[in-house]
């Protein structure tokens, strides 16, 4: 059971029930810092915006669904990956912290949301994760760079993500878009939970 980590707000019993419910293992230490995100999460939006959703909708409708995708094999398989418009820090911190990748970037143009992110990175704490305060289309990664996985939510029509992270995968690659769904052209999609997977094709 998740105890609150700061005053009452209704959601804990929400996210205890998520995480019960999820198709994983989540430890004790990962739910007290998903608990921590979540109590960071609603203290900062009163200043940032950072979501419309607050205790248990927010829970429902933004922490549950991305929970299972941290089963998936798409993400299992994954040695890195990177959270394209990370903003309030879903999907990718919520992944990062019930099961760690060995590398986990998070892209956030807009300073405020950035130092946000970074706030979370140092003090939940999320371990091997930085962030990078920069436009995805600024974005020049070496091929050491790239990631094998790339997640983000509907910040943008698919099509249009889709060719912002294309740049960023390593051969082989997959982008996962929640709030995504719709066929495009020169990928393959698959269905992860909430999520949809796209995929090149095999040449």
């Amino acid at each position: 059971m998740i105890e609150p980590f700061c005053h009452p707000g209704g959601w804990e019993p929400s996210l205890a029930a998520a995480v019960a419910a999820a198709p994983l293992a989540v430890d004790g230490a990962a739910a007290q810092r998903l608990s921590r995100y979540v109590a960071e999460l609603l203290r900062w939006s009163k200043r940032l915006n950072l979501t419309a959703l607050a205790g248990v909708p927010l829970v429902e409708r933004l922490i549950a669904p991305t929970l299972p995708f941290a089963a998936a094999s798409v993400y299992r398989s994954a040695p890195a990956f990177a959270d394209l418009g990370s903003g309030n820090g879903i999907p990718g911190v919520v992944l990062q912290v019930v099961a760690p990748r060995a590398r986990c970037v998070l892209i956030e143009p807009r300073h405020r949301r950035a130092c946000f992110l970074r706030h979370l990175v140092r003090t939940l704490p999320v371990d091997q994760t930085v962030v990078v305060e920069q436009r995805a289309e600024a974005l020049g990664w070496s091929e050491a760079e790239r990631v094998e996985l790339v997640v983000s939510r509907a910040v943008a029509p698919p099509a249009t993500l889709l060719g912002w992270c294309a740049p960023l995968l390593a051969d082989g690659g997959a982008v996962a878009l929640w709030g995504g769904g719709e066929r495009v052209t020169g990928w393959q999609a698959t269905v992860a939970g909430a999520a949809t997977v796209y995929c090149r094709p095999p040449r």
